[in-house]
């Protein structure tokens, strides 16, 4: 790649329905972000809708993608993406992240959920850059997603792109066709995004552990982990560009980062 690091991108992947809503904001902010991806050796990605006790790399050679969501009109469930995989490169990422002393196992057998296929449509639409898929730990602590993080960090170094794919706010309860933002949501945004920008980790763990804001957007913490990870995958080199984008049904922010070297 032209690029010594490759990218690290965070994005907030919404509802199901943001698969068809391709001149939104949200979407135009993607379409931008995924140029950083076109010269990658491959991308480690992770969505909290594959969830694993511990970490699992999916091996597979090629992806199948699953439409892990119920309820919604037909043509959401027509919508396809291709994406290859690469078990040589999940093998080694599987290796590198294990001598961390993090317990990792592999698979061949997991589809692609929406978490990730549909956010790649707009990031990459036809790419043959090969995606790693990795599961999000659930028994995991956040000392030991801290450590995933810098693990992602060195392999960006080996030209491995991470995506990681959450929501800034996921709080189902709070959703409701109003037009004015909750101001939670805007405090919660403001927040991580200034921790973003000044890289202070103590108050960033801190936050995250305490903050009232935190816990409302996120009654359960797996649509935030990405977000997590993305922090301690971040490195001092980075150029940091947030990509903003309207709170949407009050309460759902749709926010992306891109981590990527400064030229």
């Amino acid at each position: 790649m032209k690029a010594s690091i490759a990218p690290l991108i965070y994005v907030s992947h919404g509802a199901p329905t943001f698969a068809l809503d391709n001149t939104s904001i949200a979407a135009s902010n993607l379409k931008e972000q995924g140029k950083a991806l076109r010269n990658v050796k491959a991308i480690i990605a992770m969505s909290p809708h594959f969830a694993t006790s511990s970490l699992t790399v999916n091996t597979t050679q090629q992806h199948r993608i699953v439409h892990d969501f119920y309820g919604f009109a037909k043509p959401l469930y027509e919508l396809t993406y291709e994406a290859a995989g690469h078990p040589t490169f999940a093998e080694e990422i599987a290796r590198k992240i294990s001598a961390s002393s993090l317990p990792v196992t592999t698979t061949s057998q997991a589809d692609m959920d929406h978490g990730i296929w549909i956010p790649m449509r707009y990031l990459l639409p036809t790419s043959d850059v090969p995606i790693i898929q990795i599961s999000y730990p659930a028994n995991w602590t956040l000392e030991q997603l801290e450590i995933l993080g810098q693990c992602l960090a060195c392999l960006r170094l080996e030209g491995y792109a991470v995506l990681m794919s959450g929501g800034i706010s996921h709080n189902f309860a709070d959703l409701k066709t109003s037009t004015e933002p909750a101001a939670y949501v805007i405090r919660l945004r403001e927040t991580l995004f200034d921790y973003v920008k000044n890289k202070d980790t103590e108050g960033f763990k801190q936050y995250v552990r305490n903050n009232p804001d935190v816990k409302r957007a996120h009654p359960s913490f797996e649509h935030f982990a990405p977000f997590y990870v993305a922090y301690f995958a971040a490195r001092p080199e980075d150029l940091v560009e947030i990509f903003e984008a309207p709170i949407e049904l009050h309460a759902l922010a749709m926010d992306s980062i891109t981590w990527k070297f400064a030229e």
